[in-house]
This record gives C-alpha cells, sequence and structure tokens, in this order.
C-alpha cells in the first residue's frame, strides 16, 4: 500500500480531485462575502475544482482551489461562464460558474465527485479566468 492509499484508508482524503472535475460540498463550506446573511443556504453546493493535477494530488497540500456554482441564471454576470448541463458533468441544471469567487476550500470537505467538464467547457472557464485578471 502506499501512501495515497494509506490516506483515503484513514479518511485523510475522501476522493481523488482534479481540475475540471465537478464536485458537491455542504454549502456552509463556500463563502459569498457579498451576500453572506441574506443568501439562501442549501443542504450543499456544487462546485468546479480549479487547482492543477500537481495540488490536487498533492497530500502535503491540504487545499484546493474552487469555483463555486449557481443554478440562478438571471443573476450571471460579466465574470461568470454558463455551462450546459450534461450526463459528462453531472450538473442537473444549466449552471453559472462563480468565478468572482474562486476559494481555497479543504480537499476532505469535498463529498463526491459528479462529473467532469468538457474540454470545451473547460477552456472557456480558463479563458474567462485570464479576462478576469487581465489589468486591461
Amino acid at each position: 500500500m502506499d501512501i495515497k492509499q494509506a490516506f483515503h484508508r484513514a479518511g485523510l482524503a475522501k476522493i481523488d480531485l482534479g481540475p475540471g472535475f465537478v464536485c458537491v460540498v455542504r454549502d456552509d463550506v463556500i463563502s459569498f462575502p457579498d451576500n453572506e446573511e441574506d443568501r439562501k443556504r442549501h443542504p450543499s453546493r456544487t462546485i468546479i475544482v480549479m487547482s492543477n493535477d500537481l495540488l490536487c494530488a498533492d497530500l502535503a497540500t491540504p487545499l484546493v482551489t474552487v469555483a463555486p456554482t449557481s443554478s440562478q441564471l438571471k443573476w450571471k454576470n460579466k465574470t461568470e461562464v454558463v455551462i450546459r448541463k450534461s450526463d459528462t458533468n453531472g450538473l442537473e441544471h444549466d449552471s453559472r460558474v462563480m468565478l468572482a469567487h474562486l476559494q481555497p476550500i479543504i480537499k476532505t470537505d469535498v463529498e463526491r465527485k459528479i462529473g467532469e467538464l468538457s474540454w470545451d467547457d473547460w477552456e472557456r472557464i480558463m479563458e474567462q479566468i485570464v479576462k478576469n485578471f487581465d489589468r486591461a
């Protein structure tokens, strides 16, 4: 048994994570500083893992960066990308990826993987992140 398998057995790594994985966490794990008091709480929230393979696999790194999602498309703004639901990504609804709320979470807070983004969706998100951080 290698160290990664030992961590899984000990419950220190619930699931394997990777960039573009669509996963579920408890809603209270995610922070929305701009409307924390007013937001509707849910039992869980879908997130997109944004960290690269190296960070996801590194057992010495307890955090991954994620982007929360929302099925409330009417609130979409210019910093976000809409992802259409599919069998591959596991989303129940078309959802906006809330890139203004990128944040680190503890890896063990990820409850389960429900799918994975297509390469096209991943590329659209990466392009939007570059635009969001561009100085122009």
